[in-house]
């Protein structure tokens, strides 16, 4: 019976083989269940009909979080997810076997036990947490499992943390929002001597020597803007806004020499429409540097639901042993309560630990 199984009692690992387009999903089972195994999928990368529900797909991320994350665009994007959830298992469907090991994947539930997905990729094809098996309302994978993002030939050190982590935070100048909300929460963080915050870094002139200083930090946490002007699909020629002129190429962002074992929140909305490939790309250039973690959104956010999130992640990281992708996932259902499936838009790349 699938009622007796809970998310937790099973882990998935999710692998994109791109170059001969097959996708591999592995089950690992938990003690009280010891079994393990695999569906894989094969498809057509270049095929018209997956290609046109991608877009399809995308295009209704994108109105879920123009149009407030309203009822109406929600619907939307669960019939979109159902229709790519359709696609991509149809053959796995008609298999008895395969049937059982997909209904177990999405149909038990319980947000207090949820299971694990680690997804390994070079490109990340597919949104995997707005798959959805449900014709009448969201049933969306991210809702019971912790989702986490591996890079392909990328291995992360641990983080650099030892003992009471050091902050470093750098957000734009006019941000009221995350002024207001993220940097009083960091603070009240520090004032219990949780973490040690240094924000004195805004008051710099040149914002490059701001990021030099910050990579002597454990974490930094950067709540900025994305000027993509000079070439949308160049990430390396992006500009980090920091407000009143102080921008930084994402090309010297890469020059930072200490990065190594950073865990880097990286808090960057109001970009306009930037293409999840493009976003993608400036994720593998920072995760190539060797950071420990990274904590982005995949697409463009609200900034004042952005500054919210964060807060949210802060305070569930350090009630919950310092485990990011926990944090990630339950200050989503937060929002979930609120109907705001937005906290699905971030993405945990490397350790899942602080």
């Amino acid at each position: 019976m699938l009622s007796s199984f809970k998310p937790s009692d099973f882990s998935y690992t999710i692998l994109e083989i791109t170059e001969s387009n097959i996708i591999y999903i592995v089950e690992t089972a938990s003690e009280r269940n010891k079994a393990s195994k695999s569906v894989v999928i094969k498809y057509d990368v270049e095929s018209k009909d997956l290609e046109n529900l991608k877009k399809k797909f995308i295009s209704s991320v994108e109105k879920h979080i123009n149009d407030g994350f309203d009822d109406l665009s929600t619907q939307r994007l669960a019939k979109d997810g159902l229709a790519l959830y359709n696609f991509l298992f149809k053959d796995s469907l008609s298999n008895p076997l395969d049937k059982e090991f997909v209904n177990r994947m999405f149909n038990c539930s319980d947000p207090s036990a949820p299971g694990r997905i680690t997804i390994k990729s070079k490109s990340f094809i597919f949104d995997y947490q707005f798959l959805n098996n449900s014709k009448n309302s969201p049933n969306f994978l991210g809702n019971r499992f912790i989702i986490s993002k591996q890079f392909q030939e990328i291995d992360h050190p641990e983080s650099s943390v030892n003992g009471v982590p050091s902050f470093a935070y750098l957000a734009k100048a006019g941000l009221k929002n995350f002024k207001k909300i993220e940097l009083e929460k960091l603070k009240s963080l520090n004032k219990k001597r949780i973490i040690s915050l240094i924000d004195d870094l805004n008051k710099k002139q040149d914002v490059f020597d701001s990021l030099e200083a910050i990579d002597q930090y454990d974490v930094m946490h950067l709540a900025c803007h994305i000027d993509r002007s000079e070439d949308e699909d160049n990430p390396l020629s992006w500009h980090l806004d920091f407000g009143k002129s102080r921008t930084v190429e994402c090309l010297h962002l890469q020059n930072l020499k200490n990065l190594r074992s950073k865990v880097i929140f990286l808090n960057a909305c109001r970009g306009g429409h930037i293409s999840p490939s493009s976003r993608l790309s400036f994720s593998s250039y920072l995760c190539k540097k060797l950071i420990s973690s990274l904590i982005s959104a995949d697409f463009d956010l609200p900034d004042r639901f952005a500054a919210e999130f964060a807060a949210e992640f802060w305070s569930f990281v350090f009630s919950h042993n310092r485990r990011l992708d926990l944090a990630l996932f339950y200050s989503s259902r937060v929002f979930f309560k609120e109907g705001n499936w937005a906290g699905l838009h971030y993405s945990i790349f490397g350790n899942e630990k602080l």
